[in-house]
């Protein structure tokens, strides 16, 4: 959901994640160069992100879940601007994050996963976005599928293995 059209454009949608038993995700803090344009620009309660954050904070508790302890409200968060990751979670600490930005924004694993927390297996709280070095590996020539496939299954497995060290 976009929040710039203020907050009762995603109402019915949280109002029917919360009978429904579904989520919602919230734009808060994107990763392309330009999201700092509008959602870095100071307001007199902060950034215009750490706004849009803090005033999800009913939902987040409206929406929380009865087993996890964590909310089905998500909102994006981007790793490349990982000092904003804090400020958000400390706003929403029992959101889920979807993570923006790790791999071919530049963003590291451990960026990626620096607003999750401590669980019982590992870090937790979030889930992160990896599409374009994945489907677009840099080593994919016009070899034909065959060798896509196995450059996918390669960026695939690189991806996973450096975000589960991340979060061991």
């Amino acid at each position: 959901m976009n929040p710039y059209l203020g907050p009762e454009s995603f109402a019915p949608f949280m109002i029917e994640a919360q009978h429904g038993a579904g989520g919602v995700i919230v734009l808060v803090r994107n990763s392309n160069l330009d999201s700092s344009g509008y959602q870095a620009v100071g307001t007199p309660r902060g950034p215009f992100f750490a706004v849009v954050a803090a005033s999800l904070a009913t939902w987040q508790a409206r929406l929380a879940g009865r087993m996890t302890g964590w909310s089905s409200l998500g909102v994006t968060v981007a790793a490349t601007h990982a000092e904003d990751t804090e400020r958000i979670r400390t706003a929403l600490p029992h959101a889920l994050f979807l993570v923006l930005g790790y791999g071919a924004q530049g963003a590291s694993a451990g960026e990626a996963v620096r607003g999750f927390r401590r669980g019982p297996a590992g870090l937790e709280g979030g889930m992160v976005s990896s599409s374009r070095p994945i489907l677009f590996p840099a080593a994919f020539s016009d070899a034909g599928a065959d060798s896509w496939e196995r450059q996918v299954r390669s960026a695939l497995a690189r991806a996973v293995g450096e975000l589960g060290e991340a979060v061991r």
